[in-house]
């Protein structure tokens, strides 16, 4: 279940953007899978000789790659400290959680 946010969020902050972007790679991901699965399988069903489907199939992964490089390796989201599980504790909040 996705979470609550006090006011309407925007890519501003840091903990939308980390599950924004995980979320859009989850959706690529099965997008991905399902449309290349779904090709693979009509061309061995109807024994088809589908050259395109080859160089498709590798750039669609090569670009699904990169995108999940870049979503858990490259991009930094300021202010945003302990990931645990679907847990997101922004510095404010870790620091507010010592204090008290």
């Amino acid at each position: 279940m996705p979470p609550r946010w006090k006011v309407t969020p925007s890519r501003r902050e840091s903990e939308y953007r980390y599950l924004d972007d995980r979320y859009t790679l989850a959706a690529n991901a099965m997008l991905y899978s399902t449309v290349v699965t779904g090709l693979w399988f009509f061309q061995l069903l109807y024994r088809a000789d589908w050259p395109w489907l080859q160089p498709v199939a590798i750039a669609w992964t090569a670009i699904l790659a990169l995108n999940a490089l870049w979503v858990m390796l490259v991009a930094r989201y300021p202010g945003l400290t302990e990931k645990t599980g679907s847990d997101l504790v922004s510095k404010e909040e870790l620091s507010s959680q010592e204090e008290g």
